[in-house]
Protein backbone atom coordinates (compact mmCIF):
# COMPACT_ATOMS: atom_id res chain seq x y z
CA UNK A 1 0.00 0.00 0.00
CA UNK A 2 2.98 2.32 0.61
CA UNK A 3 3.89 2.25 -3.07
CA UNK A 4 0.74 3.09 -4.19
CA UNK A 5 1.08 6.05 -2.03
CA UNK A 6 4.61 7.40 -2.99
CA UNK A 7 4.02 6.40 -6.50
CA UNK A 8 0.86 8.73 -6.08
CA UNK A 9 3.04 11.14 -4.72
CA UNK A 10 5.11 11.12 -7.51
CA UNK A 11 2.82 11.43 -10.24
CA UNK A 12 1.68 14.73 -8.55
CA UNK A 13 4.79 15.91 -8.95
CA UNK A 14 4.84 15.54 -12.44
CA UNK A 15 4.58 18.82 -14.84
CA UNK A 16 1.29 19.49 -15.83
CA UNK A 17 2.18 18.91 -19.56
CA UNK A 18 3.99 15.23 -18.47
CA UNK A 19 0.49 14.44 -17.02
CA UNK A 20 -1.80 15.85 -19.78
CA UNK A 21 0.75 13.32 -22.17
CA UNK A 22 0.23 10.57 -20.13
CA UNK A 23 -4.01 10.87 -19.49
CA UNK A 24 -3.86 11.10 -23.38
CA UNK A 25 -1.77 7.80 -24.64
CA UNK A 26 -4.39 6.32 -21.85
CA UNK A 27 -7.58 7.68 -23.44
CA UNK A 28 -6.12 6.26 -26.44
CA UNK A 29 -5.20 2.83 -25.49
CA UNK A 30 -9.04 2.77 -23.98
CA UNK A 31 -10.59 4.13 -27.00
CA UNK A 32 -8.27 1.40 -28.55
CA UNK A 33 -9.30 -1.48 -27.37
CA UNK A 34 -12.98 -0.34 -27.62
CA UNK A 35 -14.67 -2.07 -30.51
CA UNK A 36 -17.14 0.27 -31.38
CA UNK A 37 -15.07 3.07 -31.76
CA UNK A 38 -12.93 3.88 -35.37
CA UNK A 39 -9.16 3.61 -34.59
CA UNK A 40 -8.58 6.99 -37.51
CA UNK A 41 -10.61 9.13 -34.87
CA UNK A 42 -8.10 8.14 -32.01
CA UNK A 43 -5.50 11.03 -32.60
CA UNK A 44 -8.49 13.42 -33.13
CA UNK A 45 -9.91 12.81 -29.43
CA UNK A 46 -6.48 12.31 -27.93
CA UNK A 47 -5.95 16.43 -29.23
CA UNK A 48 -8.97 17.57 -28.08
CA UNK A 49 -8.89 15.50 -24.96
CA UNK A 50 -5.17 16.93 -23.90
CA UNK A 51 -6.36 20.85 -25.76
CA UNK A 52 -9.24 20.97 -22.32
CA UNK A 53 -7.26 19.07 -20.41
CA UNK A 54 -4.08 20.99 -20.40
CA UNK A 55 -5.68 24.86 -20.11
CA UNK A 56 -7.83 23.04 -16.77
CA UNK A 57 -4.54 21.77 -15.24
CA UNK A 58 -2.84 24.95 -15.38
CA UNK A 59 -5.59 27.18 -14.31
CA UNK A 60 -5.95 24.81 -11.07
CA UNK A 61 -2.57 25.50 -10.65
CA UNK A 62 -2.42 29.21 -11.19
CA UNK A 63 -5.56 30.11 -10.01
CA UNK A 64 -4.23 31.46 -6.61
CA UNK A 65 -1.92 33.74 -8.02
CA UNK A 66 -4.50 35.77 -10.39
CA UNK A 67 -1.88 37.64 -12.16
CA UNK A 68 -2.64 36.00 -15.80
CA UNK A 69 -4.09 37.92 -18.46
CA UNK A 70 -6.98 35.57 -19.51
CA UNK A 71 -7.07 37.15 -23.23
CA UNK A 72 -3.81 35.62 -23.81
CA UNK A 73 -3.77 32.78 -21.09
CA UNK A 74 -6.69 30.69 -22.67
CA UNK A 75 -5.86 30.75 -26.12
CA UNK A 76 -2.02 29.88 -25.65
CA UNK A 77 -2.80 26.88 -22.81
CA UNK A 78 -5.42 25.53 -25.38
CA UNK A 79 -2.61 25.61 -28.15
CA UNK A 80 0.06 24.16 -25.95
CA UNK A 81 -2.62 21.14 -25.33
CA UNK A 82 -3.04 20.43 -28.48
CA UNK A 83 0.23 20.87 -29.22
CA UNK A 84 1.07 18.27 -26.12
CA UNK A 85 -1.47 16.39 -27.60
CA UNK A 86 -0.27 15.85 -30.95
CA UNK A 87 3.16 15.00 -29.46
CA UNK A 88 1.54 11.90 -27.46
CA UNK A 89 -0.57 10.72 -30.48
CA UNK A 90 3.27 11.09 -32.18
CA UNK A 91 5.04 9.38 -29.74
CA UNK A 92 2.48 6.08 -29.87
CA UNK A 93 2.52 6.40 -33.65
CA UNK A 94 6.12 6.32 -34.12
CA UNK A 95 7.49 3.99 -30.35
CA UNK A 96 4.61 2.53 -28.88
CA UNK A 97 2.64 1.03 -31.51
CA UNK A 98 5.82 -0.93 -32.26
CA UNK A 99 6.36 -2.63 -29.19
CA UNK A 100 3.44 -2.19 -27.11
CA UNK A 101 0.76 -2.93 -29.81
CA UNK A 102 1.49 -6.43 -30.73
CA UNK A 103 1.48 -7.34 -27.56
CA UNK A 104 -2.44 -6.33 -27.04
CA UNK A 105 -4.01 -5.85 -30.11
CA UNK A 106 -3.96 -8.74 -32.66
CA UNK A 107 -5.37 -6.53 -35.75
CA UNK A 108 -4.64 -2.55 -36.32
CA UNK A 109 -7.19 -1.33 -38.23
Amino acid sequence: MNELIELNAKLLDLPAGVLVALFSITIGYVLKSAQFFPNNRIPVVVVVIASIMFPILQFCAYAAKGDYDLWLWVPKNFVVGAIIGFIAWAFHAQILKRFVDPHFFKDDN
